[in-house]
């Protein structure tokens, strides 16, 4: 199960590696998930890994009294959040499936995406985002930013993550053949 660590803002790596040190360590994993974004500086994109969820610490364990005087002991963690009147409530079985689908195995990372605008409508090539577009609420196409909607501990929490759109087609000309979003995922998933 995964439990989620409230803690002092910019001090996510140091408290994941202070619960790593912490006596009873070798019973959970501390992690901090990240985004991997492009900013743009004097005219050149430059890819940066960020904090995903600024302030959060996430600990996979199943010893979850073991893990709460290790948080509670550590003097930059505020408390593990809880949905209700129950103290630490660890992630849903849905929520988990969500974060271990974003992030990539091994770093924790959540990768740039890429995909084309057709309309209104959203379509990811490639990258971890395909197939959740519908968690996709708001884009910024000259930032190269993507505000997703994921469920934790029983809130839905906005968080930018990195979207490289190459392609917008606003409206097909008359005579112009454009294949349709079918076609084109069909196109796509043969091309790769």
């Amino acid at each position: 199960m995964i439990l989620v660590v409230q803690i002092f803002a910019k001090k996510e790596e140091k408290v994941a590696k202070r619960l790593g040190r912490a006596e009873n360590s070798h019973l959970w994993k501390a992690f901090v998930p990240a985004r991997e974004i492009q900013r743009k500086r004097q005219g050149v994109w430059h890819t940066e890994i960020d904090v995903l969820f600024p302030g959060y610490v996430f600990v996979e364990t199943q010893s979850v009294n073991e893990l709460k005087q290790a948080v509670y002991a550590l003097p930059d963690a505020l408390k593990i959040l809880s949905q209700g009147e129950e103290p630490a409530t660890a992630l849903s079985p849905e929520e988990e499936a969500n974060i271990k689908a974003f992030i990539a195995p091994g770093d924790n990372i959540l990768r740039m995406s890429r995909g084309l605008q057709e309309g209104d409508n959203i379509i990811i090539l490639e990258g971890p985002l395909k197939g959740f577009t519908s968690n996709i609420k708001d884009i910024d196409r000259h930032k190269r930013l993507a505000w997703l909607e994921i469920p934790i501990c029983g809130r839905n929490v906005m968080v930018k993550v990195g979207l490289e759109i190459v392609a917008k087609n606003t409206k097909p000309d008359a005579g112009d053949q454009v294949p349709s979003v079918e076609e084109r995922k069909v196109e796509t998933c043969n091309c790769s």
